[in-house]
C-alpha cells in the first residue's frame, strides 16, 4: 500500500504543478490526461500499458466509481475548529503527522479551508490568513469527472457533502488516485478468496464480504444491524475505520485490520472468541 501510495503522489506531480508550494509553475490540466495517453501509448512498443497510461486509462474511464467510494468519512476526519487557536492546530500536526488539515467554524459541517503543515509551522501569520480553498462536491460525483474539476481548477482537496449539505468526508487528488491505481494493482493480483482459514477459529476476510454469508458458512453469528458487510459491522461497532495492525474487540470477535486504504478496509482477520 506505501508503494502505491508513493506511486500516486508521483503521478499527479506534474498535474498539481506549484499549487502545494506556492510556485507559479504551470500546472498540467484535464486535457493533459488524455494527450499523456495517446502519447505514451504510441511509445509503447510491446503493447501493453506501463502503470502511469494504465493509470489514466482508468482515471478516464472509471465512470462507475463514486466519490463516496474514494473519500475520508467525517467520523475520521483530522479536523481544527478556529476558536482552539493556532498552538492546539500545531499539535495536531504533529499528533496525526498529516500534511494538511481542514479547518472549520462551530462544527464539521461548517468547513471553511484547510491549512498545510508547512505554513501553520513556519509562518507566523494567523490561521485565517494561512486557509487555502477547498472544492466542493456531492459524494454522488464520479470520481473521475473530481478528478478532472480538481486538475483543471487547481485544487487539492475536496469537501464532500451529502444531500443535506452536511459534511459526508474529504478527498484529496492522492485519494483518488489511489483508489484508480489500487484497481490497477487488483487487476495484476492473483484473486484471493473473500475468506479463508488463518488458524483455530480464525479467518482472513475481505472487507466487503456481507454479513449473511459468513455468518452461514462460517457460523459465526454476527449481529445484524445497520450494516451489510464486515467493514460497515466494524464501523459501526468502532464509530471510525480502525488503523491497519490495530487489534480490537466487537462483541465476542477479535479483529485484526490487515489492509485498508483511508476510506475502506480491505482485508481483515477475525477470531471467533466463543468457548
Amino acid at each position: 500500500t506505501y508503494v502505491f501510495k508513493k506511486i500516486s503522489s508521483w503521478i499527479i506531480r506534474p498535474f498539481i504543478g506549484g499549487l502545494e508550494n506556492g510556485k507559479n509553475e504551470p500546472e498540467a490540466g484535464a486535457e493533459d490526461l488524455e494527450n499523456f495517453i495517446r502519447q505514451q501509448s504510441t511509445l509503447s512498443e510491446d503493447g501493453e500499458d506501463d502503470l502511469n497510461v494504465g493509470f489514466f486509462k482508468n482515471a478516464l474511464i472509471l465512470k462507475d466509481v463514486r466519490v463516496r467510494e474514494c473519500l475520508v468519512p467525517r467520523t475520521s476526519i483530522v479536523a481544527h475548529d478556529l476558536s482552539e487557536g493556532k498552538d492546539v492546530l500545531r499539535q495536531k500536526f504533529l499528533d496525526s503527522m498529516h500534511s494538511r488539515i481542514v479547518v472549520y467554524h462551530d462544527d464539521i459541517d461548517h468547513i471553511v479551508g484547510y491549512v498545510h503543515h508547512f505554513e501553520v509551522l513556519s509562518s507566523a501569520k494567523s490561521i485565517e490568513a494561512l486557509i487555502r480553498p477547498l472544492f466542493v462536491t456531492p459524494e454522488s460525483k464520479s470520481a473521475r469527472d473530481l478528478l478532472e474539476d480538481m486538475l483543471s481548477g487547481h485544487f487539492h482537496m475536496a469537501w464532500v457533502v451529502d444531500e443535506y449539505g452536511g459534511t459526508a468526508g474529504i478527498v484529496t487528488l492522492e485519494d483518488i488516485v489511489e483508489e484508480v491505481v489500487g484497481e490497477i494493482e487488483d487487476e495484476h493480483d492473483e484473486a484471493q478468496p473473500p475468506y479463508s482459514p488463518a488458524g483455530p477459529r480464525t479467518w482472513s476476510i475481505e472487507g466487503s464480504v456481507e454479513i449473511d454469508l459468513i455468518n452461514e458458512k462460517l457460523s459465526l453469528a454476527i449481529p445484524k444491524g445497520d450494516y451489510e458487510t464486515i467493514s460497515g459491522y466494524i464501523f459501526h461497532g468502532m464509530g471510525e475505520i480502525p488503523n491497519q495492525g490495530q487489534r480490537f474487540m466487537i462483541d465476542h470477535f477479535e479483529l485484526e485490520i490487515l489492509d485498508r486504504s483511508a476510506s475502506k478496509i480491505h482485508r481483515l482477520k477475525l477470531t471467533d472468541c466463543r468457548s
